[in-house]
């Protein structure tokens, strides 16, 4: 059982998939017991940056989510 949830998929480089997705492509999911949020965006950095780019993105989410809680 748990409070909140938090995913994150993607292709941090340096190589795609084959031409499925482009290299810095990352999906990310937050979920709380009410709702869930999801988001996909391209980053152009390199493997490192795009790890750190994947990061900063959830934990953003992860606190706009958190403040939409309070709100409620």
């Amino acid at each position: 059982d748990v409070d909140w949830a938090v995913a994150i998929s993607g292709i941090a480089g340096p190589m795609n998939d084959e031409g499925m997705k482009s290299v810095g492509t990352v999906c990310i999911a937050v979920a709380n017991r009410i709702r869930s949020v999801t988001r996909q965006r391209e980053f152009s950095g390199d493997r490192s940056s795009n790890k750190r780019f994947f990061t900063c993105m959830a934990l953003e989410m992860i606190l706009e989510a958190w403040e939409d809680t309070e709100e409620e």
